[in-house]
C-alpha cells in the first residue's frame, strides 16, 4: 500500500464529508457503463459514531477481490454482480445504523429491524455488563457476525431472557449523563 501511495498522484483535492447522516447510493439498481466500480463511502456512508465505514470498505474490498477471482473484470456483467454482492453485505451495517439513529432521534416505531425498539434499548442498556451479551453485541456492531445470528445464539437468548424477567432499571437521568463537549472547567488535556 505504501509503495502504491508513494508513486500515486492525486486526481482531485482532498475533501471530507461534514454530515453525520447515513447515505446509501443504490448502485445495485443502476445501469451505468461497464467497467465502473464504486465502493466505500462513494456507495454507502454511515453515521461515523458507529465506526462501521472502514470495516465496510474492507469487506467490500474482499468482495471485489473474490469476484475478480471468479469473473473477468472486463465482463460487462462484472459491475452488476459486484454491486449486487456489495449491497447484500451493506444491508447489515445500514440496518444497524439507521435503526440506532431513528431510536436516538425518537423516530423509531420498532419495525426497522436492526437494533431498535424498547426491548433492544433495554438489552443494550442493561446487558452491557453481561459478558455473553456484551460480546455478542460487540461482534454484531463490529460486523463480525450478522444481527440475525443473535436469534440462534442460545447463550445470548438465555442472558437476554434473564434481563427481561427482572423489573427494568430506571432510565438514566440527564444529571447522570456527562455533557459533551465537557464544561470549560475541565482541564484542557482532559482527553
Amino acid at each position: 500500500m505504501a509503495e502504491a501511495l508513494a508513486i500515486s498522484k492525486p486526481i482531485s483535492a482532498i475533501f471530507h464529508r461534514k454530515g453525520m447522516q447515513n447515505i446509501w447510493k443504490h448502485f445495485e439498481k443502476w445501469n451505468g457503463p461497464a467497467g465502473f466500480i464504486a465502493m466505500a463511502d462513494a456507495v454507502c456512508a454511515f453515521n461515523p459514531v458507529y465506526a462501521q465505514g472502514m470495516t465496510s470498505a474492507s469487506v467490500c474490498s474482499q468482495i471485489l477481490g473474490t469476484l475478480i477471482g471468479e469473473m473477468d473484470p472486463k465482463d460487462p456483467n462484472f459491475p452488476v454482480e459486484f454491486f449486487k454482492r456489495q449491497a447484500e453485505f451493506v444491508r447489515q451495517p445500514w440496518d444497524l445504523s439507521v435503526a440506532r439513529d431513528r431510536q436516538a432521534l425518537g423516530q423509531s416505531d420498532g419495525t426497522e429491524g436492526g437494533m431498535s425498539g424498547e426491548v433492544w434499548e433495554r438489552v443494550l442498556r442493561e446487558g452491557a455488563g453481561v459478558p455473553v451479551i456484551a460480546e455478542a453485541l460487540f461482534n454484531v456492531i463490529n460486523l463480525n457476525r450478522p444481527a440475525q445470528s443473535l436469534g440462534a445464539d442460545s447463550e445470548f437468548l438465555a442472558a437476554v431472557s434473564e434481563i427481561m424477567q427482572r423489573p427494568p432499571k430506571p432510565p438514566i437521568s440527564e444529571t447522570e449523563v456527562t455533557p459533551y463537549p465537557p464544561h470549560k472547567s475541565q482541564p484542557e488535556n482532559f482527553y
